[in-house]
């Protein structure tokens, strides 16, 4: 197993996306060094990671999901950017905010 996917991981930068009914993506691209990150959400989401800009960064509910009072260690590319939006249920998910931890 290569290095980059050991434990235990450094946390570098961690980031708060607010999301809604309609697709969220966080504004900075993640660090160079950055091959998985810790994703923990107020209320079930569906969120999306995209590697490159040939890419959708729309989320939809097709794409993974987050449920409520889960935290979730997920792979990515160095510069990858994420998008979430709520999920629609049933039963309805509210608003909420994602935390996006880097690991390194």
């Amino acid at each position: 197993m290569s290095d980059k996917y050991r434990y235990p991981r450094h946390q570098d930068a961690s980031m708060a996306l607010d999301y809604t009914s309609v697709s969220a993506q966080v504004s900075t691209a993640f660090g160079g060094q950055t091959y998985l990150v810790r994703l923990a959400a107020t209320s079930p989401i569906h969120y999306r990671i995209t590697a490159g800009s040939g890419e959708s960064s729309t989320c939809t509910s097709a794409d993974p999901l987050l449920p409520t009072n889960v935290v979730e260690i997920v792979g990515c590319a160095p510069g990858s950017k994420l998008s979430a939006i709520k999920a629609a249920g049933p039963p309805t998910s509210a608003d909420g905010r994602l935390t996006v931890t880097e690991l390194s």
